[in-house]
């Protein structure tokens, strides 16, 4: 139900409404009447929202405990959030938080525990198995996939602004201060799926299914 919510939403993003007008038509040449609207959250405006909607899913699928359900929906999760980065001005902030909370989640099933904590993950005490061999595929095509799109949608300078000017500051430390916003937003980009990257070469190394 939440992935479907997030994906009807976007639907009808920057309309500033669900459901459409509400207006339908009863045959040729009929003139239009007045349906009641539907009622439901409005469409999308920003990447912003997007990432707060994935995010609390992330949430509710983590805590979970069961890894063949975990892998499944934070895939889909993960391909919601490249394919739609593109069609929104881009927000670093929220992006690269998701982002990072995908990499640690990802990162963690691979191994079989929380690469924060090193604690064993519910689900994994009882059995060796980790994820399968086509998701590490796949996983590592959407890794890959995603590293391609942000950094399109970061250089694009199209940007939602995120925080608002106090009006005091001067021209030089504005520059400075942009400055400094710019490269750390370049070393994020650097490390969308890092931990991730580390424990696919590895799991798939093994497994020999990585290639020559």
């Amino acid at each position: 139900k939440g992935i479907l919510e997030v994906t009807r939403r976007y639907a009808k993003k920057f309309s500033g409404e669900f459901g459409g007008s509400g207006e339908r038509s009863d045959g040729v040449g009929a003139p239009p009447k007045t349906a009641t609207p539907v009622q439901g959250p409005v469409g999308y405006e920003n990447i912003m929202d997007v990432c707060v909607d994935l995010e609390k899913l992330v949430d509710v699928i983590w805590v979970s405990g069961t890894p063949s359900l975990q892998v499944q929906y934070l895939l889909s999760i993960a391909l919601l959030l490249t394919s739609y980065l593109t069609s929104f001005p881009a927000s670093p902030r929220p992006t690269f938080w998701l982002l990072r909370k995908l990499d640690i989640a990802f990162a963690s099933l691979l191994r079989g525990e929380n690469v924060d904590t090193g604690e064993t993950l519910g689900g994994f005490a009882a059995t060796s198995r980790k994820m399968s061999i086509t998701e590490m595929v796949r996983l590592k095509s959407l890794v890959e996939r995603t590293r391609v799109v942000v950094v399109e949608v970061m250089g694009r300078g199209e940007r939602l602004e995120e925080s608002e000017d106090d009006g005091e500051g001067n021209e030089d430390g504005d520059m400075e201060e942009d400055q400094e916003v710019v490269g750390r937003w370049e070393m994020e980009i650097a490390r969308v799926y890092e931990l991730t990257i580390v424990e696919l070469g590895e799991s798939l190394g093994n497994s020999g299914a990585d290639g020559p």
